[in-house]
């Protein structure tokens, strides 16, 4: 259901219109989900890894003990006195049921039976029950039992220490690539504003070129089917299933989304504050002038607000998004700073810059 979810993802952002609210909500809920499971079964394993580690061990204490005459019961009563890690706990179990009067069959069957989420020692009991049913030689299948699940064991290690180098690599190159998507939109951003000019724009001509927030939308589409494809490949790499890369899914798609709402998503709004004369005389006028802009676009209509020492001036900026102000020089002579702030929607911008007055 979760990877259906994360499918569908390019279709509701564009019938959503606020799609990074959405693409928000997904991880979280898919956080929510997943995560916990995630986490259980990550332990799961992790204790199954770490009994399958000790169990060579036991079955190699258990042979030694049968050469040395022992029999099998007593042999796995005796080994409960050695700590063997996350196997301790079994093998106490087993020792308690052999003392109870448990015959040895169903306390082996009854071991398999929990442990059968690790393959190794569900087929090695299987194997140690066939053999003990049999009459054959319990301690050489023990020892046989032992040196193979060490000899896989060693090859299983090899294999997943190239798998999570080739995790990295798909690691390495998302990041690689959310940066790519930055720089081509922050390399993008200043050459839209081409467009506004009469002949001059990328795409042929100034009603044609998409809009700033076209781009936005496709980079976003790019990133989300990206961290999707590379976490299921991830996935299938690293443990054989497509469905066990949801976790690096939810991982990559958090990073190109925290990158995006960084660096793609807000809105960039840029006040240019000119004077004609940085050096004026006292009570003279001088002019302000310059543009409002946002993302390569004239804004019109925008509320502007010039403050020097006591003098305030307000206009608004034309249909090219400029504005042109003519404002008295305080009184007595100095370095003052010019303030030129524009209210435009949801955005207030301020820029000051210098201006020398002389008698």
């Amino acid at each position: 259901m979760s990877a259906a979810v994360l499918i569908c993802l390019p279709l509701l952002i564009i019938i959503w219109p606020n799609f990074i609210y959405i693409s928000y909500l997904m991880i979280l809920f898919l956080g929510l989900g997943v995560g916990p499971l995630t986490a259980y079964n990550y332990l799961q394993n992790l204790r199954y890894s770490n009994m399958e580690k000790q169990f060579p061990g036991f079955l190699q204490e258990l042979a030694e003990a049968k050469r040395a005459g022992m029999n099998l019961p007593n042999s796995i009563i005796n080994a409960a006195k050695i700590n063997y890690g996350a196997l301790s706990p079994e093998v106490k179990k087993m020792s308690n049921q052999l003392s109870w009067g448990v015959p040895l069959p169903r306390v082996l069957r009854m071991f398999q039976t929990r442990t059968k989420k690790s393959p190794y020692i569900y087929r090695s009991m299987a194997i140690i029950l066939e053999s003990y049913h049999s009459g054959g030689n319990i301690a050489k299948t023990l020892e046989a039992i032992s040196h193979s699940i060490t000899t896989i064991k060693e090859v299983e290690a090899n294999r997943q220490s190239i798998l999570n180098e080739q995790v990295v690599i798909i690691y390495a190159i998302h990041f690689i690539f959310v940066g790519i998507i930055v720089a081509m939109y922050t390399i993008m951003l200043p050459l839209l504003a081409v467009q506004g000019a009469p002949g001059s724009s990328l795409f042929g001509s100034a009603s044609s070129a998409p809009s700033t927030e076209y781009f936005k939308v496709l980079f976003f589409l790019t990133l989300a089917i990206q961290s999707i494809c590379n976490g299921f490949v991830a996935g299938e790499a690293k443990e054989g299933s497509v469905s066990a890369g949801l976790k690096h899914t939810i991982i990559m798609l958090s990073v190109a989304i925290i990158g995006y709402t960084s660096f793609i998503l807000p809105t960039q709004v840029n006040l240019n504050v000119n004077l004609k004369d940085n050096e004026n005389y006292i009570n003279d006028d001088f002019e302000v002038f310059g543009e409002l802009e946002e993302e390569g676009k004239r804004i019109e209509g925008a509320s502007i607000i010039i403050d020097l020492a006591d003098e305030e001036e307000v206009t608004t900026s034309d249909t090219n998004g400029e504005y042109h102000v003519r404002i008295k020089a305080p009184s007595v002579s100095g370095i003052y700073t010019i303030s030129v702030t524009a209210i435009y929607e949801n955005t207030d911008l301020t820029v000051t810059k210098e201006v020398l007055v002389m008698d």
